[in-house]
C-alpha cells in the first residue's frame, strides 16, 4: 500500500472545505428556502467530491460520494434533514484532515 505523506496542497484545501462547510450551516439556517438551500448543498457537495478525488484519490472520494450523494433521508422535517446532512459531511471532513495529519492517505486505499 503506497501511503502518502500528508500533503499540504490536500491539508489546506479540507481546511477550506470545512471553512464552507461551517458557512453552509450558517446560511443554511436562516435559509427562506429549504429547498433551495438543498439543492445549492448538492451541487457543493459533487465539486468537494470531484476536486478531492486527484487530492487524496479514488477510494477515498467514492467513500465520500457513497456517504454524501447516495444517501437518502426518507421524510421527516427538511431543515432538520439538511442540517443532520451538513453535519455527516463536517464529520467526514474533520475525520479526512486528521487522517490525513496523522498517517497520511493512501490514494488507492480508503482510510479505515
Amino acid at each position: 500500500m503506497n501511503i502518502e505523506k500528508p500533503s499540504r496542497e490536500a491539508q489546506v484545501y479540507l481546511q477550506q472545505l470545512l471553512r464552507d462547510l461551517e458557512a453552509i450551516r450558517r446560511e443554511a439556517a436562516n435559509a427562506v428556502n429549504a429547498v433551495l438551500a438543498q439543492e445549492q448543498f448538492r451541487k457543493w457537495k459533487k465539486q468537494a467530491i470531484a476536486s478531492l478525488e486527484e487530492k487524496i484519490g479514488v477510494a477515498s472520494t467514492q467513500q465520500l460520494a457513497q456517504a454524501w450523494l447516495h444517501t437518502a433521508y426518507p421524510g421527516g422535517d427538511l431543515y432538520e434533514e439538511l442540517a443532520d446532512d451538513i453535519e455527516m459531511c463536517i464529520r467526514h471532513v474533520k475525520k479526512l484532515l486528521k487522517t490525513l495529519e496523522s498517517q497520511g492517505i493512501s490514494k488507492s486505499t480508503p482510510p479505515s
